[in-house]
């Protein structure tokens, strides 16, 4: 055993108790006979189901063509820190703009995805293929070093919040330029291959994985005064899944955190749900389109598509509080803090969420490995 498998804790025995699931078709509520989705509205007419398709159709080319160019494995655009803002056109303007950097990505990925790699199994991958998350400890030195390498991003991050009462979830993340923070990705790179992370990555996705994107993310105790804040942990508000494609995704914590400093939560055994291709896609799409989220109109629109197109990515807000898949969901749900670890590497196709800072902080680095 090495030495950085030795650091690599087992998962607390309070976890014995808790279920993990079984490979099944991935979680989707009953919207037809929902209280806020079919029953809430009167039958769809032809012009609202119209608007309804018309407003998700762009959304799945558009996710469609980003996964044929491994888009979710390529470098960001250089200067967008925020994300890009906007719909499907500005977004296909920016990569016009940048074509070339955007093509090299993808050469350079095709050439990668063409050497399988021999799994090398460790402790660290062996948790994350059978749980889909895997916890260990870095060394304070490690810790220290990227604490300080995150403070004038954080700093920024910081001063953008906090004008804001309420702010939105993209609001409290700054993606990181690697043109303009290439020491840190560096050193990202550096602390994940000695704690085994990007191994353990490697082994999983079946070649040689590395680090493509990073953010730093700030949430403090104003999530509990939100007008969204769900009253505690028994709903599953908040549970979705990424459907990204091909990525793992390494968290770190910046900052202690304990059950209320809104910890992570995860799923344990849900990368294994049955997420088929048009399933991912469809998911990915419709939150993509806007259509996750749940005012009055927008509910309507999404209960207007077919049975086929009703699926979200982020569905834990629609679970029915004591339902049974709710319960089950709940049951399996690991609530990582930092007594088990301050770094964490899982699949994003995993059913997880940040929970909701109660009190003080929570600080964290997520890197994107593909």
């Amino acid at each position: 055993m090495t030495p950085v498998e030795k650091r690599i804790p087992e998962f607390p025995p309070l976890l014995a108790a808790v279920s993990r699931l079984d490979a099944g078709p991935a979680p989707n509520p009953d919207y037809a006979n929902h209280p806020l989705y079919g029953e809430a509205f009167p039958k769809p007419g032809f012009r609202v189901r119209l608007r309804a398709l018309t407003r998700l159709i762009p959304w799945i080319v558009f996710v469609a063509a980003k996964a044929c160019v491994f888009g979710d494995r390529i470098p960001p655009v250089p200067g967008q820190d925020t994300g890009i803002p906007g719909g499907i056109a500005a977004r296909a303007g920016v990569a016009l703009r940048h074509l070339p950097f955007l093509s090299s990505g993808v050469f350079s990925q095709l050439r990668r995805s063409a050497r399988a790699l021999a799994a090398n199994e460790s402790a660290l991958s062996q948790r994350l293929r059978e749980d889909g998350i895997a916890a260990g400890f870095l060394p304070q030195t490690q810790l220290q070093a990227l604490e300080d390498a995150t403070r004038r991003p954080l700093a920024e991050l910081h001063e953008r919040l906090h004008s804001r009462s309420h702010p939105q979830f993209e609001e409290r993340q700054k993606w990181l330029d690697p043109a303009l923070y290439a020491d840190l990705y560096g050193l990202v790179q550096s602390v994940l291959e000695d704690c085994g992370a990007l191994d353990a990555a490697s082994a999983y996705l079946g070649r040689k994985a590395a680090v493509v994107r990073a953010l730093v993310q700030m949430n403090d105790a104003r999530d509990a005064k939100s007008p969204g804040y769900d009253g505690g942990p028994a709903t599953t508000r908040g549970m979705h899944l990424d459907t990204t494609y091909g990525i793992v995704k390494c968290l770190i914590y910046l900052s202690e955190v304990g059950p209320a400093q809104g910890p992570f939560c995860y799923v344990l055994g849900s990368h294994r749900l049955k997420l088929r291709n048009f399933e991912g896609l469809v998911r990915r799409a419709v939150d993509r389109a806007g259509l996750c989220r749940m005012d009055a109109g927008t509910r309507r629109l999404f209960s207007a598509l077919p049975a086929v197109l009703r699926k979200k990515g982020s569905f834990g807000g629609d679970l029915l509080p004591g339902s049974g898949l709710a319960e089950q969901l709940l049951h399996a749900e690991y609530r990582w803090t930092s007594r088990d670890g301050n770094f964490a590497v899982f699949d994003t196709v995993g059913i997880h969420r940040g929970a909701t800072v109660l009190e003080g902080y929570r600080l964290a680095l997520f890197a994107i490995v593909g």
